[in-house]
């Protein structure tokens, strides 16, 4: 099984995945590989930027950086096809930039990474505010903003799905492999 689960910046959606979706997971007898786009561009990223900084790129170095990472992880996966392992690869749907929001252009080699299910994951608006302040990231962004970005990403992610997913068509039958998740980070 391979999965892409999209989110915007503020969620933790790896941290999600590793601590409250893996466990149960393996307790069903279930266990599978955590691939994040980002901490696959960071390794990449021969300046050492942080990751926060890779929207603010120039487009083509964002791109290029992006697209390399996401070829890595590819060739990476098809060299253990043979051992049938799960997989979720975390990405973003959409970037936001200080001039709007941007939508992830590679849908090429998503398809390559042919994915049984793609999941957002969403949480609070004011949660998401909260931590994205909180970690000095996306100070100027309104609560409407994080909202709009919230349905952006949402909105993308089912455009993704479509063409990956059902190849374009227009039938129903192939939706249940879409979804749109809340998550409520645990509060101390």
């Amino acid at each position: 099984m391979r999965a892409i689960v999209f989110g915007q910046s503020g969620i933790a959606k790896e941290d999600y995945i590793c601590k409250e979706v893996l466990p149960i997971a393996k307790a069903h007898g279930r266990a599978f590989e955590v691939i994040s786009l980002g901490r696959e561009m960071r390794k990449l990223d021969t300046f050492d930027r942080d990751p926060a900084s890779y929207p603010d790129l120039p487009v083509t170095e964002r791109e290029l950086l992006r697209r390399q990472a996401l070829s890595k992880i590819l060739a990476e996966v098809e060299k253990k096809i043979n051992k049938k392992k799960d997989y979720v690869l975390i990405a973003h749907a959409v970037f936001m930039v200080d001039t709007g929001l941007i939508a992830a252009t590679d849908i090429d080699l998503f398809r390559r990474f042919s994915p049984d299910v793609i999941i957002v994951l969403i949480d609070d608006f004011h949660y998401v505010a909260r931590r994205l302040k909180e970690a000095n990231h996306y100070q100027y962004l309104s609560l409407a903003d994080i909202l709009e970005w919230r349905d952006a990403e949402i909105t993308t992610a089912k455009a993704i799905a479509q063409q990956i997913l059902r190849n374009g068509k227009t039938t129903r039958e192939n939706d249940w492999r879409f979804f749109v998740f809340g998550v409520r980070k645990k509060r101390g």
